[in-house]
């Protein structure tokens, strides 16, 4: 489900109530938050260490070590931490600084050949470690990594690919920028990452449990917990211990492993100012250098009451605005994208370590808000209930050819449907007056009319006003036998199979590959991708939806809901009889886009998300969909699906060209372009069946 927070946040705000504040302390409460999680599923599993003056406050396990073992899970686990693994290369780094070997503005291919390269050359140290370099998320996928014996490696991939901005210009988080500063360790350093992060950093802190690689037969194996990724609820496990080593080398962007009682010295070493007991592993100005924010924010989501997100050299910083324009530090630390996180409270003199092995989980966020009150004195508010959640539903638009927006329901509530963006929960304060779960500080504040009814809301200067579809629109029914007609895929009933080979690229990531599809009239289909090693395969033979992955074993697709997803998101349900595959199809709006007369068409009622169709209005031919995509990890997030370049093949009229903007910047944008289209072809299997060895 779609984030989905009501639940906690309505228990948390009990226990905040004063019947419950007699009782229950603010570390009760957080402490009653993360069970509750695991119990609701919210997370599989987690554990919470918080830290004060150098005393334990809290030290917990909740939930399942591994679910399906039914094994519970106990303090002293090793997670994988992903992406806080990042701060160690940081503090390597800056050692390389202090002993005079490295200088931060110094182009880092002085120090690192493989980035001598045209495009590469202006990229600085410093720019590395703030994710300034104008790389993408990724150059590497994880089938490529069995065949890597060092990171040098993967530098090296830079100049296969073209940098998505300059140098300097704009902040994106990169995992290609971290492992390119673990290659420059390497160079610099003389020996490997991992040696010198074990002898530098992880041994003088006493880390016995933490390793930056993890062997099949190491001994912290049995401790090591089982890695699922999904979403509340709908959880995958795609790791247990005795699987084969996620990261066969060190990655400085996310291979670390560790329990969180070794997490907490190198927490304890940062509050410190680099120091531990009398040794100091870094000087008070590295820490201050690497907890300087970057010249660009961070702008992710925080539950910190009156936070914003900023980022130093690979460190996570909270920040809150001063009246002078600056901003003074509230908390600093990481979080990795499996769903393990560290603050670090200076003023306060507290640590917390809150890790899950949920890849998917944005439970972090209600840790936050309980952390704002147990460190920072601001209380979590009851969310009051609305008297009528019907009141609000419907559509919304500042007017003229502004797209619309929907208010719809969400759980037990409602939620704002941005075309493209996604869908936001809201959360009611009382007096029509609703904010983003995600933003609190973004307050949707209704309106409403002499008779009372809702009319419109107003977000900080932008006002929307409701509206209902004007009477002059086609019925969706219609518009629908017109825009099917427009395509005449119905020919392929007499023609045979279609099959679409096509190449696919994603610049963001510097990857491509390609898809080939086939559509069998009138509701089969076939859709196998692959990108180098990785690959997808999505199959339907009109009763049953399967799917295969690298990570994820041929077979149906045994969630209902990710199957009812699945069999509309291909040319059949966009450019054929739309009411095969959808119940509720309502022509919204005409606007004009690019010059172009479009009918805005919801294929979905307001009881939920639901796909807007974009169709010509003088051609009826399909032009795109705004919609939700689910990646696994990511969660739900906004698609703008743009269809162009369309010929006629046989009498069908088909789009050559498909381009993908997703609304997380890491992805970017996804090109697939048809190179083949062939009719009549032999049709393939329409169901992908699970092979012996898988089960």
């Amino acid at each position: 489900m779609i984030f989905r927070f009501l639940l906690p946040w309505i228990l948390l705000a009990l226990w905040l109530s004063p019947a419950a504040s007699a009782q229950s302390t603010p570390l009760d409460k957080l402490d009653q938050l993360v069970e509750q999680l695991a119990t609701d599923e919210e997370i599989v599993g987690a554990e919470l260490l918080v830290v004060q003056r150098g005393e334990t406050l809290l030290h917990r396990a909740y939930g399942w070590h591994d679910r399906e073992a039914e094994r519970r899970m106990q303090t002293g686990s090793v997670f994988c931490v992903r992406s806080m693994t990042k701060p160690l290369i940081g503090m390597a780094v800056m050692m390389l600084v202090e002993e005079g070997k490295v200088e931060l503005d110094r182009p880092a291919y002085e120090y690192l050949p493989e980035l001598d390269h045209d495009g590469l050359r202006q990229i600085t140290v410093h720019h590395l470690l703030h994710h300034l370099g104008g790389f993408p998320m990724s150059h590497l996928s994880m089938a490529q990594l069995p065949s890597l014996t060092s990171t040098r490696q993967i530098a090296a991939m830079s100049a296969e690919h073209d940098l998505i901005y300059p140098p300097g210009t704009k902040f994106r988080y990169s995992d290609h920028g971290t492992d390119t500063l673990t290659a420059l360790v390497e160079a610099v350093s003389g020996m490997s990452a991992q040696t010198f992060v074990e002898q530098r950093i992880l041994q003088p802190l006493g880390m016995d449990a933490s390793l930056l690689v993890f062997p099949e037969d190491h001994p912290l194996r049995a401790r090591a917990v089982s890695k699922y990724v999904g979403a509340p609820g709908s959880w995958t496990r795609y790791w247990k211990a005795s699987d084969d080593p996620l990261f066969p080398l060190f990655l400085g962007s996310q291979s670390m492993y560790a329990t969180l009682a070794d997490y907490r010295r190198l927490a304890e070493l940062w509050l410190h100012d680099g120091r531990i007991g009398e040794q100091a592993l870094l000087s008070a100005e590295s820490i201050q250098a690497i907890l300087t924010p970057g010249p660009y924010p961070m702008d992710g989501p925080t539950g910190l009451p009156g936070a914003r997100t900023e980022y130093g050299k690979l460190m996570q910083l909270w920040t809150t605005p001063q009246e002078d324009g600056t901003h003074s530090m509230l908390a600093f630390g990481h979080t990795g994208s499996d769903g393990t996180h560290c603050w670090v409270f200076p003023e306060q003199d507290a640590i917390v370590l809150y890790f899950t092995q949920s890849r998917g989980t944005l439970s972090g966020l209600q840790v936050e808000a309980a952390l704002g009150e147990l460190f920072l004195g601001v209380e979590v508010e009851a969310p009051q209930l609305a008297q009528s959640i019907d009141d609000y539903l419907g559509y919304y638009s500042e007017g003229g050819d502004d797209r619309y927006r929907a208010i719809v329901r969400h759980e037990e509530g409602i939620a704002l449907e941005i075309l493209g963006k996604g869908v936001f929960e809201l959360v009611y304060d009382g007096e029509d007056r609703w904010h983003l779960a995600l933003e609190p500080s973004s307050v949707l504040a209704f309106q409403r009319d002499e008779n009372g009814q809702v009319s419109g809301y107003q977000i900080g200067e932008h006002q929307e006003f409701r509206f209902t579809p004007a009477a002059d629109l086609p019925a969706g029914e219609a518009l629908a036998a017109q825009v099917a007609a427009a395509h005449g895929w119905s020919k392929l009933a007499e023609l045979g199979p279609l099959q679409l080979t096509s190449e696919l690229s994603m610049p963001a990531a510097g990857m491509t590959g390609e898809m080939v599809s086939t559509y069998a009239w009138p509701n089969r289909f076939r859709m196998d991708a692959q990108i180098g090693p990785e690959f997808e395969y999505v199959a339907y033979d009109g009763e049953v939806m399967s799917y295969a992955s690298v990570r994820e074993p041929a077979g149906p697709v045994a969630d209902p809901e990710r199957a009812r997803r699945m069999t509309r998101d291909h040319f059949l349900a966009r450019l054929s009889d739309w009411t095969q595959w959808h119940d509720h199809i309502e022509v919204v709006q005409q606007v004009e886009l690019g010059g172009r007369a479009m009918y805005l068409v919801r294929l979905g009622d307001l009881s939920g998300p639901a796909r807007t169709f974009y169709v010509e209005v003088d051609t009826h031919r399909m032009l795109g969909e705004d919609s939700l995509a689910n990646m696994p990890g990511m969660g739900p997030m906004g698609q703008k699906i743009r269809l162009d370049d369309y010929r006629e093949v046989e009498g069908l009229q088909i789009p050559f060209r498909t381009r993908i903007e997703f609304a997380n910047r890491m992805l970017g944008r996804m090109t697939l372009t048809v190179q083949k289209a062939e009719v009549g072809v032999d049709a393939p299997e329409f169901r992908l069946e699970p092979k012996p060895s898988d089960g």
